[in-house]
């Protein structure tokens, strides 16, 4: 018997388990993650916001439904909010293609949009999110967000993070203008008192920009502002 056919014969016994196996686990299982980004008190000059930022993914490992809400209270009542409702497909190792409906709740008006994004992690380790927004009579929107974990110690933790904002369109009755509207910086600090929950502590900046700090300053308020942040991160 030559080479090529004993290697054959030598191999059939882990080809005949591997099938096995295969035939074992059955269909690939339904899986799951909910995360509560924030959950934070600011505490700013003249106001005490409360910011919540949660989503969760439900599917298998190439297509997932994604549910994502972002939301400020004042005093307990919602003041503004935004829900997205997204299919999610992977295109490469940590990338996610994402597209659906975003439906925007603010005191001056309601608004809906189709969305278009890309999620995961860049190279270095940062979590990005990018989104295109796309409303009623061509109005546009795009929002980028970006966030590095620097592990200090096995359970100390320090997080900066960058959201970029940009309006295709005037809207004075929200106080933002078309271009670059607004960057908001943070730096926080937490502590991973269990792997899946980390209280933190920080700071945020949030600056406007061209025709949305002209808009802000008409109103008499200040186009920047900064804020000292107690919050919660957990995930399941």
């Amino acid at each position: 018997m030559n080479s090529s056919k004993s290697l054959m014969l030598c191999s059939l016994p882990a080809i005949v388990l591997m099938t096995q196996q295969a035939v074992a686990m059955g269909p690939e299982p339904v899986l799951s993650k909910w995360m509560l980004d924030k959950l934070e008190a600011r505490e700013a000059a003249g106001q005490d916001p409360v910011a919540l930022e949660a989503q969760a993914w439900i599917g298998k490992s190439l297509n997932r439904l994604w549910l994502k809400a972002d939301m400020e209270l004042h005093e307990g009542v919602v003041e503004e909010a935004q829900y997205q409702v997204l299919y999610s497909r992977a295109v490469a190792p940590y990338w996610d293609l994402q597209w659906g409906l975003a439906q925007d709740v603010r005191p001056e008006s309601d608004t809906t949009w189709m969305v278009l994004g890309i999620q995961g992690l860049a190279p270095y380790f940062f979590e990005t999110d990018l989104a295109l927004f796309f409303g009623e009579s061509g109005d546009f929107m795009a929002t980028l967000e970006l966030e590095y974990e620097w592990m200090l110690t096995q359970r100390w933790v320090l997080i900066p993070e960058m959201e970029v904002s940009f309006q295709g369109q005037n809207h004075p009755e929200q106080e933002l203008g078309a271009g670059l509207s607004e960057v908001e910086a943070g730096l926080r600090l937490g502590y991973h008192w269990r792997r899946e929950v980390m209280p933190y502590v920080g700071i945020s900046w949030h600056h406007s920009f061209g025709a949305t700090a002209d808009l802000i300053q008409q109103s008499g308020s200040e186009p920047h502002t900064s804020a000292v942040v107690v919050g919660l991160k957990l995930w399941f």
